[in-house]
């Protein structure tokens, strides 16, 4: 849901022209990124400590459009929609993340009438599956020692931008600081996954369901990769110890 008082529906960059003499001049693009949207994702006012998926649907299909960064913000230019921007308002903003809600925003709900102005989501509020403790932060991570914490908003880092080889190698610092580092684990089976390196993504997704039991965040992606691979009793089994 969103959070009441999220800041300013939209700003204004106005296009510049240059002349080149005689009454002929071209319009140059405003300064700063692209007109997009932007907006920051939130879980009882802090970022959430894994990447959210950020995907937009239009027209029944759906389009992967990437991962909050590590304070929870998104950004994604118009250019890069997967339809043209008068057809946006029809689509909408869907955010994933295991253990919490899906949250879906229309695009009509923040959308300025002009393609090159800056669009805000403002901030937007994650909500657990039921009042659980312990359900979607671990305690493992909260405990994690301050290099451990900054290896790991590394790895975060370069997770979304999809530089996978740099990410493991700050995951895996994190986990070596500290063994017991749940959301480190986890988001390591996610790259592993990323790279189809299945055997490794669920040695991690194991190592950090053995590590917190009650940390939901590994369990979906583990069963996922268990059901690809026909191992039918195992999600059963993982599937009872998720609920």
């Amino acid at each position: 849901m969103r959070s009441s008082g999220s800041g300013s529906y939209g700003v204004s960059s106005p296009i510049r022209s240059r002349s080149f003499g005689a009454g002929f001049g071209v319009m140059e693009p405003p300064p700063g990124p692209p007109p997009g949207v932007r907006g920051r994702i939130q879980v009882g006012g802090s970022a959430p400590i894994l990447p959210v998926s950020v995907m937009a649907a239009c027209g029944g299909g759906m389009f992967g459009m990437g991962f909050t960064d590590f304070r929870g913000s998104f950004y994604y230019p118009f250019y890069s929609m997967p339809v043209p921007y008068y057809r946006l308002t029809s689509c909408d903003l869907r955010f994933y993340s295991p253990g919490f809600w899906p949250l879906i925003v229309p695009f009509s709900d923040f959308l300025n009438p002009s393609p090159m102005r800056m669009a805000s989501a403002g901030r937007l509020d994650l909500v657990p599956y039921g009042d659980i403790s312990g359900m979607t932060v671990s305690l493992s991570s909260l405990t994690a020692p301050k290099e451990a914490q900054k290896a790991f908003e590394k790895g975060v880092k370069k997770f979304v931008d999809k530089d996978f080889d740099k990410a493991v190698e700050y995951l895996d610092e994190a986990v070596t600081l500290h063994p017991d580092y749940a959301a480190a684990w986890t988001l390591l089976g996610q790259v592993r996954v990323a790279q189809r390196l299945f055997p490794a993504a669920e040695a991690a997704f194991q190592r950090a369901i053995e590590i917190d039991p009650d940390y939901v965040p590994p369990y979906a992606p583990l069963t996922r990769l268990l059901s690809l691979r026909d191992r039918t009793q195992e999600v059963y089994d993982l599937s009872g110890k998720g609920l």
